[in-house]
């Protein structure tokens, strides 16, 4: 059984979001709500939906709400489809209608998941035979800009009172036509840390005057790695997650006799649980104060180590009730596989009663099956009718003619 009966509306629409999908890979725009990048993203939007007579609204700066009534709403109820708008900082190895953003590509689908929930919206307006009102929601800044917070605590979106989000994303692990439907844990946290240790730097002849006794920040920063290690040592067996991601100095990679006075870190880290969290944050800043306080007693002028902790997505646990709609809407329509929890994250963990479903694109392309945020990675076109399909059905369930 097919998810959707094609009909001379949907093949004219689906036309028109291949060509929305291209528009979107060849113009990425980072996430940023509050500042210039997501606006000509924004607009695009926002036009293709004026076209087609679709209501919207803006929010969180750069995000936007298309509003689809069905033909009554009796019951009240409604659902919002989440539709990721924000590119990547990656450089695109891909040659054929490639980005036109030096550094900045679409690596993680969220031009496909654009390009169907304009799709969708449209034609959902077009064949309206439900009860209550679907929202898709264009959200900004998913990669870990804290856009779906910031959707959430603006006004204008608290109004809609929206009651469930169903998120659909690409999936190059799974051969298109299979489609991941977990009830419960399917993602981890995403949370980023940073940094910074200051030393008197200068020459490495002068390492054992009084200023320095012996110390170095390059030594320090050691003892963090060292530290950071022992706590990932401790969380393993957890498959909980803390990585250190890079590390600079204020010394020129060519200078090899310079200690340097200011060394920064970077890392992130994944918990399956809530609980895993606060213990993997509680270890990380407890190392670090341990560490400061050790330098601290040394007496070494001019040293100083910060760290800061900030979380960015929880942990995504699928909603029990809103997975089943979601069977229910897919049953006997395509392949659905239960699946494992991934080490990804991704913040419609923050919407109440939400879940996302994984959805095949392997269709053999070049980039079909390459790995998420990786420079080689393509959403391909073939993946558009399956998206557009699921979220109509899942959305015609939710809101289903009593």
């Amino acid at each position: 059984m097919a998810l959707i009966t094609p009909t001379a509306d949907f093949n004219g629409i689906m036309d028109k979001t291949g060509r929305w999908l291209k528009w979107l890979h060849m113009n990425p725009e980072l996430g940023n709500m509050d500042g210039p990048r997501e606006r000509n993203t924004q607009a695009y939007i926002q036009s293709i939906l004026t076209e087609h007579a679709v209501p919207h609204i803006t929010v969180a700066g750069t995000g936007t709400v298309a509003i689809v009534e069905g033909k009554t709403n009796k019951s009240g109820r409604n659902i919002g489809i989440r539709a990721d708008i924000d590119a990547l900082p990656i450089q695109e190895a891909n040659t054929e209608d490639c980005s036109n953003s030096p550094g900045v590509m679409h690596a993680c689908g969220h031009d496909g998941h654009t390009a169907s929930g304009l799709a969708s919206a449209i034609l959902l307006s077009l064949d309206n035979d439900f009860d209550g009102t679907a929202y898709i929601i264009f959200q900004p800044g998913e990669e870990g800009h804290g856009g779906a917070r910031a959707v959430l605590s603006d006004p204008a979106y608290q109004k809609l009172n929206v009651q469930r989000v169903v998120a659909l994303h690409a999936a190059p692990f799974y051969k298109a036509g299979i489609v991941q439907v977990k009830e419960g844990p399917l993602m981890y946290s995403a949370d980023f840390f940073n940094g910074e240790i200051t030393f008197p730097g200068g020459h490495v002849g002068e390492k054992f005057d009084a200023a320095r006794q012996g110390m170095d920040p390059v030594a320090a920063m050691g003892e963090v790695q060292s530290r950071f290690t022992a706590l990932q040592n401790a969380f393993a067996s957890h498959r909980q997650i803390i990585q250190i991601t890079n590390v600079h100095t204020d010394t020129s990679p060519e200078n090899g006799n310079t200690i340097p006075s200011r060394i920064t870190f970077k890392g992130t880290t994944r918990a399956t649980t809530p609980e895993m969290r606060d213990s993997i944050q509680k270890g990380l800043e407890n190392a670090v104060s341990s560490i400061h306080q050790k330098l601290q007693k040394s007496g070494i002028e001019g040293f100083d180590l910060s760290f800061n902790y900030n979380r960015i997505a929880d942990p995504l646990i699928n909603d029990r009730d809103t997975i089943q709609i979601c069977r229910d809407a897919l049953s006997g329509n395509i392949k659905m596989e239960e699946g494992i929890v991934h080490g990804y994250a991704d913040d419609i963990a923050a919407y109440p009663n939400s879940a996302l479903l994984f959805v095949g694109i392997n269709d053999g392309t070049p980039g079909s099956a390459e790995k998420l945020h990786t420079s080689s990675f393509r959403y391909p076109r073939s993946a558009l009718p399956n998206f557009v399909g699921i979220t109509m059905a899942v959305t015609k369930q939710a809101l289903q003619q009593s």
